[in-house]
C-alpha cells in the first residue's frame, strides 16, 4: 500500500507541463503543473511536455 501511493503522484519541473489522459481521452482541465499532481495507476496515462525553446544553428548558405 505505501509503495503504490509513492506511483500515484508526479512531480513536474518549472519549465515542464504534464498533460494527463483518462483511459485515452484528455482529462478536462488542460495541462498540469509545475508541481505536484495526483494520476490514478492503471487508468490515467501521462505526457511530459517541455516548454523550453530549442534553438538550432543553421548553417549560412
Amino acid at each position: 500500500m505505501p509503495f503504490s501511493l509513492i506511483v500515484c503522484f508526479k512531480v513536474v519541473q518549472e519549465y515542464e507541463r504534464a498533460v494527463i489522459f483518462r483511459l485515452g481521452r484528455l482529462m478536462q482541465g488542460g495541462a498540469k503543473g509545475p508541481g505536484i499532481f495526483f494520476i490514478l495507476p492503471c487508468i490515467d496515462a501521462y505526457a511530459r511536455v517541455d516548454l523550453r525553446t530549442r534553438t538550432y544553428d543553421v548553417p549560412p548558405q
